[in-house]
């Protein structure tokens, strides 16, 4: 659109894999509208809206950036942790449950280390394993760097919420 407006349809990324022997994963997205301000850029401001969805979750990022302060806000809803990007390969066994995330962050003097705002994080029936297929932790070492398999674990529905300020996230509730 002249105005700023971008669509673009049958976006694909391929994620590499997280662990040798897998198959590199691949992120489809039938349409994502990006939206830009012109005329903000005209200015030297910054106001980016991107707006997609993933089967029934729908995803939307929002960036400001001004001479004074930055803000970024990020609302997913219902998103299959199945395609959370990197998700399933990182741990490497089967996952389930809809995932939700809400980002509010402002940024002063554009600086994340000066970030206030809050973070929110939601699981609903959330499951990991399937007793046969290895899970990875990020991160371990000796035997557990090899994996273990895990049964089938039911979660069930976690939720938390972190609290920023001066740049650091205190989990408010978990």
């Amino acid at each position: 659109s002249p105005l700023g407006g971008v669509t673009l349809y049958n976006v694909t990324w391929t994620f590499q894999p997280s662990h040798s022997g897998q198959i590199p994963r691949k992120l489809e997205l039938e349409q994502v509208a990006i939206d830009v301000s012109l005329l903000g850029l005209l200015f030297g401001n910054y106001d980016v809206e991107v707006d997609t969805k993933i089967d029934d979750a729908t995803i939307y990022a929002a960036y400001t950036r001004s001479e004074t302060e930055s803000t970024v806000q990020i609302k997913v809803e219902e998103l299959a942790l199945y395609d959370v990007p990197k998700l399933q390969q990182a741990v490497n066994a089967p996952v389930s449950g809809l995932f939700a995330l809400a980002v509010d962050l402002t940024l002063p003097e554009n600086q994340f280390s000066k970030a206030t705002g809050s973070i929110s994080i939601e699981c609903s029936s959330c499951k990991i394993g399937d007793g046969e297929t290895l899970l990875f932790l990020p991160g371990a070492s000796g035997i557990m760097a090899k994996g273990m398999t895990l049964p089938e674990i039911d979660l069930g529905t976690l939720s938390g919420s972190l609290v920023v300020a001066d740049g650091k996230a205190t989990a408010e509730k978990f």
